[in-house]
């Protein structure tokens, strides 16, 4: 794999209380690098990668040669006594090497090759859906920890709010009720504490799990916020599809392998042959001499064979025309998720500038008596919302930028290069 992405494009930039403060710190780039050394199936995938290397070596060495020794002139009589003599053994050696001819050698070496390129796209592959994985996994992590983060936020302030009240009704301003309101949104924000604390564990199993960790290994994801948007035209990113998928460069090699193995078949038709060196004892006279030994294509001219690697690299060619018009549909899909999630996020952007202002006005106006207990506590429902949603939204564009890359089989952002 010659290229990892290193680069996320959201992180969270308040450390969650609690335990959440605790463990080693670790960046997308680095969590990647543990991946690619660990991850089970980045792991299987390498040996994948080997055994074909192992494959492509084998198909470079010649045939083993074969030995052959032949003893006659031994004798028994009907007694059962022996009646030969050692010097009137004959005797043959002889040495014979398969020769793969007419080419069949070379074409069986670069259709071993091109199979080791398809298990190299395979790798690829698993390493793209890796990391598409380990991207959404880091987000869904760092969303987590940001919930844990709002919801400590959404208690403190309701604390807050809640010794406003035990004032204001100790003074005859504030009636029963009210107290007993903001106490009951205090234990709610405490339940809500507790959930979110739940959900941001789970998400660093589920992350360890990606990175071939121990689930009790600890990680602070440490991350920078950086909102990027993707410059790249819907025909630019079917362009890196049709060039980059591992899929449709393995369909593609597929197709080269077919048109070398039809070659072959039909070279298979010519004899295949072996060249010999023999010595010979016969009547204690040695001799010595060289053969050459065909196979004849009498009873099997490779017809079928023929006509059967024809079939099928019609069904590749025809396989490949097909992948091409999915890979158009998914860069599609794909591309306008992306566009549209990028623009629920700009919304977002604006609905937080609006729900810090109102959380402000409120406060002002419900310390002046100007705003209602009711309409304070569902300003500051609103607040929470809102603030929830923009870290949801920055997390689902995030999500679908690795998506895109998935079905791009490429990075769309700008990442480092790590050969």
């Amino acid at each position: 794999m010659k290229r990892k992405i290193y680069f996320l494009i959201i992180s969270l930039l308040i450390c969650t209380a609690g335990h959440a403060q605790a463990g080693e710190k670790l960046s997308l780039k680095e969590a990647l690098k543990i991946a690619f050394d660990h991850n089970p199936s980045v792991v299987e995938a390498r040996q994948d990668i080997k055994i074909a290397e192992s494959q492509f070596k084998i198909s470079k060495k010649w045939d083993n040669p074969e030995l052959e020794v032949e003893v006659g002139n031994l004798a028994k009589d009907l007694d059962g006594d022996s009646s030969f003599s050692t010097k009137d053994l004959d005797s043959e050696i002889r040495v014979t090497q398969p020769i793969d001819g007419w080419g069949k050698r070379g074409l069986r070496k670069k259709i071993a090759e091109d199979e080791l390129k398809q298990q190299e796209a395979a790798f690829k592959s698993v390493w793209l859906n890796t990391v598409k994985d380990i991207k959404e996994q880091y987000t869904q992590t760092l969303l987590s920890k940001k919930a844990v983060e709002l919801s400590q936020e959404n208690l403190e302030l309701n604390q807050k709010f809640l010794d406003k009240i035990k004032i204001k009704f100790d003074s005859g301003d504030a009636v029963n009720h009210e107290l007993s309101r903001a106490k009951l949104e205090v234990i709610n924000a405490r339940h809500l504490s507790l959930s979110s604390q739940k959900k941001y564990l789970i998400n660093k199993g589920k992350f360890n799990l990606l990175l071939g960790q121990p689930m009790s290994k600890d990680y602070n994801l440490i991350d920078n916020f950086q909102d990027e948007r993707l410059d790249k035209s819907f025909d630019e990113l079917l362009k890196m599809a049709l060039e980059e998928r591992p899929d449709v460069f393995t369909q593609k090699s597929e197709l080269n392998k077919k048109d070398k193995e039809l070659r072959l078949a039909k070279r298979d038709r010519l004899p295949s042959y072996g060249l010999s060196i023999f010595v010979e004892r016969e009547e204690n006279v040695y001799k010595g001499g060289v053969g050459v030994a065909f196979d004849l294509p009498i009873w099997n001219f490779k017809s079928n064979e023929i006509t059967q690697v024809k079939l099928e690299r019609e069904k590749a060619q025809e396989l490949l025309k097909r992948m091409e018009n999915e890979v158009a549909l998914d860069v599609y899909i794909a591309f306008h998720e992306t566009d549209l999630a990028k623009k629920s996020h700009d919304i977002s952007i604006e609905a937080i500038k609006e729900a810090n202002e109102i959380l402000r006005f409120t406060t002002l106006g419900y310390e002046e008596g100007e705003v209602t207990f009711l309409s304070y506590l569902e300003n500051v429902k609103a607040y929470q919302e809102t603030k929830q949603r923009y870290f949801e939204s920055l997390s689902e564009y995030t999500i679908k930028i690795a998506e895109l890359e998935q079905v791009i089989g490429e990075f769309v952002l700008p990442e480092e290069n790590n050969n």
